[in-house]
């Protein structure tokens, strides 16, 4: 699934220019817009996390070719950089399409993040998950520290969740068609 923000013109407004000049540049401008969904991991578990330990216990030359492999791939049971750009990614895009004004880290994922990095992981989060409907069985926003894999799964599938109930009731309301025309706008 492929979802970009539901309308696909909206765009935050920028200080001095006005709502016409806004819809004239982007009538002119295709639509691009950066973000791809990425399928979140919410299900690491503790084989995960004894695998990721084993596989660093060991030097780079006692790895057979496999467990090398397997290491290169990425290690489910580690929290690594890219790990933080999927979550930061999928952020900002229910950001967007939710149109709650905050900041995600998205294009600045520190290399080594720090408490008010995690914090403000956190608060995007809660904001998200108080901003659209979550299913019954959907997990409350884990408290920090994120020191355990049940907490980075819990995150994982808020935004999971998020992503599922938005996607769910676009195609129940739109279908598969997003304009009704060519310049008549959405159909929500």
């Amino acid at each position: 699934m492929d979802l970009r923000p539901i309308n696909p013109y909206y765009k935050k407004a920028t200080e001095g220019s006005s709502p016409k000049s806004q819809r004239v540049a982007l009538k002119s401008a295709a639509y691009t817009y950066p973000y791809v969904w990425i399928l979140p991991v919410t299900d690491r578990a503790q084989a995960d996390i004894e695998r990721a330990i084993f596989l660093c216990a060991h030097s780079w030359q006692e790895l057979t070719a496999e467990q090398q492999e397997e290491y290169l791939a990425g290690l489910k049971g580690c929290i690594n950089h890219s790990d933080l750009m999927r979550i930061e990614n999928d952020i900002q895009i229910l950001l967007d399409v939710l149109e709650i004004s905050s900041a995600s880290h998205v294009e600045s994922v520190p290399e080594f993040p720090k408490e008010n990095y995690f914090e403000d992981l956190r608060a995007n989060v809660t904001l998200i998950r108080q901003g659209y409907h979550v299913h019954t069985d959907t997990p409350q926003v884990p408290v920090l520290p994120y020191n355990i894999w049940q907490k980075y799964n819990d995150l994982e599938r808020i935004l999971a969740d998020v992503y599922e109930v938005i996607n769910a009731q676009f195609h129940y309301y739109a279908g598969e068609e997003i304009f009704a025309g060519d310049d008549t706008g959405l159909l929500l």
